[in-house]
């Protein structure tokens, strides 16, 4: 839920550049070795590492764009606009 929440801001406010295309797209890949273990071997050792690191990824995601975000709003007080 949280990743279909943030790839629509980070296309609105513009702030979709290739290092969160890369996180973007290492998730997507996370969240189907994730359900391949699931399917497979069903490991829940496995599985629950593939999950967490999807999430370490997911968390660096969101943490970058409220960065991006402090930093915009930031540069926009410094300029007098707010």
């Amino acid at each position: 839920m949280l990743y279909f929440a943030l790839v629509p801001l980070l296309l609105l406010f513009r702030h979709a550049g290739h290092f969160e295309v890369l996180l973007a797209w290492i998730y997507v890949a996370l969240r189907l070795v994730h359900s391949l273990i699931h399917i497979g071997r069903g490991k829940v050792t496995g599985r629950f590492l593939v999950y967490l690191f999807s999430c370490l990824v997911l968390a660096a995601m969101w943490a970058g764009f409220a960065i991006d975000m402090a930093s915009a709003s930031m540069t926009l007080a410094n300029q007098g606009a707010l």
